[in-house]
């Protein structure tokens, strides 16, 4: 994965209930001290999981959503080049983070409808209508929050702000900036809560492995199908580019690596062996490991922007959708098959922010 981390050292683990630290423990003792040839149960495994991956990986994002927010007001309370650049980083880290996630975007993310808040793709004309007109209402994060569109709050907006020049940023755009950024971060805050002190983690345990297959089988065919495939027109159909949302930054290729880190999360845990693996055959489990670094080589050997790419070096997206697509079957067929998994519609099907 792109960041490492060291399951159980968050401070906000120590309000986690009791019955997953049991259960956690439960795998630790059958996987090492106890010496029981039995695997570890659904219930176990499924805690684990939310704990060192979904947790953790929301704790990752959250903490780069709090660094965008504090580039950004120090870029506001100083607007100079320097501190656009680092601004601009901030908020690539922060959509990296959040991309990571998608693999995992089962109970709060989607009961909140967070997208909506966090990451849509901009709609411009109304963003700059609003900054231009002096005489409008002040623009703050209750503003943005209750009284504009999804298409222009979050990632998409603070990208699009972040994207001009540093003159063009003091006044009412630096104010909608950083209240785009400051409901982002607010509601992740949010989704994270319920996940570490909340009964999502509880519920998850309890009944979550159907969601998070869905969950992988739909982004990878977004992935293959409806974003690389449509905009290579291999869908039969013309090619359409726009079905590539790579935002105002061209994070695009990013954003695909970053998908794929969550989904090895997923299916490996935050060290190879964790996960649903513990559920799967090995051989299952050793043939999603190597088609997950098979589609991250492809994706890597794409020189972004992603959509530029798809004109230019359409061989090379074709390379990487045709191995997303082969993860997709993997997991529609294999995995759902061994876990007994119910494939339906997901929430996240169609719902998918910048």
């Amino acid at each position: 994965m792109n960041r490492s981390r060291t399951p159980g050292t968050s401070a906000t683990r120590t309000g986690r209930s009791g019955r997953l630290m049991l259960a956690a423990t439960a795998v630790a003792c059958l996987a090492v001290a106890c010496g029981s040839p039995e695997p570890p149960s659904r219930p176990e495994v499924l805690a684990t999981l939310a704990d060192d991956v979904i947790v953790s990986g929301y704790e990752a994002a959250g903490a780069a959503f709090g660094s965008l927010s504090r580039a950004v007001r120090e870029l506001c309370a100083a607007p100079d080049g320097a501190r656009l650049a680092q601004a601009r980083v901030a908020l690539a880290d922060a959509r990296r983070e959040w991309k990571q996630t998608e693999a995992y975007w089962v109970g709060p993310v989607m009961d909140r409808r967070s997208l909506a808040l966090i990451d849509w793709p901009p709609n411009e004309a109304e963003i700059r209508e609003l900054i231009d007109d002096a005489a409008g209402p002040a623009i703050d994060a209750e503003y943005v929050q209750q009284y504009v569109g999804a298409d222009q709050r979050g990632l998409g907006t603070a990208e699009l702000l972040l994207g001009g020049d540093v003159e063009r940023l003091p006044g009412r755009a630096c104010d909608y900036l950083q209240s785009a950024t400051e409901v982002a971060e607010q509601e992740l805050t949010e989704v994270l809560a319920l996940w570490a002190g909340g009964d999502a983690a509880e519920q998850f345990t309890s009944d979550g492995v159907d969601a998070l297959v869905n969950d992988a089988v739909f982004l990878t065919r977004r992935m293959s199908d409806m974003e690389l495939g449509a905009a290579l027109g291999a869908l039969d159909r013309d090619p359409d580019l726009e079905a590539i949302v790579e935002g105002p930054r061209d994070l695009g290729v990013q954003d695909g690596l970053a998908r794929l880190d969550g989904l090895r999360a997923v299916f490996g845990g935050v060290d190879g062996t964790g996960g649903l693996s513990p559920l799967l055959d090995e051989a299952l489990a050793e043939r999603l490991d190597s088609e997950l670094a098979a589609a991250e080589a492809a994706w890597t050997a794409i020189p972004p922007p992603l959509r530029a790419a798809a004109v230019a070096q359409p061989d090379l997206v074709e390379a990487a959708r045709a191995t997303v697509k082969q993860l997709q079957r993997t997991i529609a067929t294999e995995v759902v098959s061994q876990l007994g998994v119910a494939v339906g519609f997901s929430d996240t099907d169609g719902d998918s922010g910048g």
